[in-house]
């Protein structure tokens, strides 16, 4: 037995034997073992918590109570789980994950923290609004956005609803939608808390507390030549395949994305992109051709100009890491944070982070949480790279 094992093991025999301890404590032990069996594969320390969830489905089922509590102690399990799917080295440890974050979802539907839906009415109701999230793209009108949270509560209240999901419904995929969702709710209410508490001015305005952002405000042709040169970066055959890889990430549905740990789009996403959207493929296609650097300059498409800064960034931190294979490498080295891109904790001080409902990029640090420089759109976004490089 490893040590990790055996501290784990320590731990859980300390206290109450789990038939004698309240849900609660169950969902904070079960937990445990899961960060225990995640952080040093622990095989053991997987199996204790399967255990411990399986006794919690069966205190949930016997009850009508609702379980708010414990059901915030099974989302925190269920994204970290979800996460460590993604990030799974193989078939094996992603599958078994897999079956465990698909019981934390079917436990949360259990603590009743959703109401079914009352007919078929509200039934369809909540479909359509799950249509509406897995339908939208980065570039879509924002008049019929459908939040995180929205989405993560039709989710609930549609597997609560008897006979409202299809017999064929796969419950891996639920789970790892919903948790995704619930993650990225929780993450942005956090940074528009900070934006918040750090000024009440709009957040079309860009706000930065830099000197160097100051100076360059007085001074534009040092900002555009600072911009140009990171978009410079991204001059290259492989630029060219992050371009058009990051223009389909804007352009294509969330549903088809799902989230990604590459640069580049996962076989699957590129041959369904291929097959049912291939004039978007063929325009991506076109402007990465062209390469980044017209792209920024020339392109009229504010999208495209988007892209090529991204795309510089992205290379620009890919030769930083030294011999890294643009399939493999993490995106941007953890810089970015964007809804289809799944990342690992970064060491970097500073991140940036696109609020897909109000098209904003702020540019935070933890510890305590502060924003740093913020605006919408293109100019936005000039202004946040030009805060972190």
């Amino acid at each position: 037995m490893s040590e990790a094992e055996s501290d784990e093991t320590r731990t859980d025999a300390g206290g109450e034997a789990p038939e004698q301890q309240n849900s609660l404590s169950i969902a904070m032990r079960a937990l445990q073992n899961l960060k225990t069996a995640i952080d040093t594969s622990s095989v053991r320390a997987h199996k204790r918590a399967v255990g411990k969830l399986c006794l919690l489905k069966v205190r949930l089922e016997a009850s009508d109570d609702l379980s708010k509590d414990v059901a915030q102690v099974l989302v925190s399990a269920g994204a970290m789980v979800a996460r460590a799917v993604t990030f799974a080295t193989n078939e094996d440890d992603a599958s078994d994950l897999g079956i465990t974050m698909s019981l934390l979802f079917g436990l949360v539907v259990l603590c009743k923290t959703c109401p079914p839906a009352r007919d078929e009415e509200e039934t369809e109701g909540l479909r359509k609004t799950l249509r509406g999230y897995d339908a939208f793209t980065l570039v879509s009108e924002r008049e019929d956005y459908v939040p995180h949270h929205v989405a993560a509560g039709a989710m609930l209240r549609l597997w609560s609803t008897p006979d409202a999901v299809p017999a064929t419904a796969i419950a891996r995929h639920a789970a790892q939608r919903f948790f995704r969702a619930t993650s990225s709710a929780i993450f942005l209410s956090k940074i528009l808390e900070a934006a918040d508490e750090e000024d009440e001015e709009d957040d079309s305005m860009f706000c930065s507390l830099s000197v160097g952002a100051m100076l360059e405000e007085a001074n534009p042709e040092m900002k555009e030549k600072r911009l140009q040169g990171i978009v410079d970066g991204a001059d290259s055959e492989v630029g060219q395949q992050v371009l058009r890889d990051l223009i389909l990430s804007f352009l294509l549905p969330r549903e088809l994305l799902g989230a990604r740990k590459t640069l580049l789009l996962p076989r699957e996403a590129s041959k369904r992109a291929g097959v049912e959207h291939g004039l978007l493929l063929s325009q991506a296609h076109d402007a990465a051709m062209r390469g980044a650097p017209w792209s920024y300059s020339d392109d009229e498409n504010e999208t495209h100009k988007i892209c090529a800064l991204l795309s510089g960034l992205a290379m620009l931190q890919l030769a930083k890491q030294k011999n890294a294979d643009v399939r493999l490498a993490m995106p941007f080295d953890g810089l970015l944070q964007i809804g289809f891109l799944e990342l690992l904790p970064c060491p970097h001080k500073k991140r940036l982070v696109y609020d897909e409902e109000m098209d904003t990029w702020r540019v935070y640090s933890r510890n305590p949480l502060t924003i740093h420089a913020r605006g919408v759109g293109l100019d936005g976004l000039r202004a946040c790279v030009l805060d972190m490089v």
